[in-house]
């Protein structure tokens, strides 16, 4: 069974909303997950920070972000991707506080 290409932004019935020209421009949205990876959906402009809580350990001169998991990419995509996005033109902060297994703590 394939998947219609924009079931995040159809399921919420967003479609309305951003005929309207409600989009997420000039919002930004926070995510604390287990980070974002780059991706084609989502312009390196529009992250506009990243932090890792969980302390992996990467090196932020060559890898600005990463997510070593996929579940905060995911959760992103549904939120900001360009494509099938709920908010196509928020900026995003993500916030990494689940590890590499997906495990967090308070």
């Amino acid at each position: 069974m394939s998947a219609p290409a924009k079931i995040p932004a159809q399921f919420f019935n967003a479609y309305p909303f951003h005929r309207q020209g409600i989009t997420g421009k000039n919002i930004t949205i926070a995510v604390m997950d287990s980070g974002l990876a780059k991706h084609p959906d989502i312009h390196p402009s529009r992250v506009l920070a990243f932090e890792d809580f969980v302390g992996e350990h990467f090196d932020s001169k060559t890898v600005p972000y990463y997510d070593n998991f996929s579940h905060g990419t995911h959760v992103t995509g549904i939120i900001a991707s360009s494509k099938i996005g709920i908010a196509p033109e928020c900026n995003i902060i993500s916030l990494k506080v689940l590890d590499n297994h997906g495990n967090g703590s308070s």
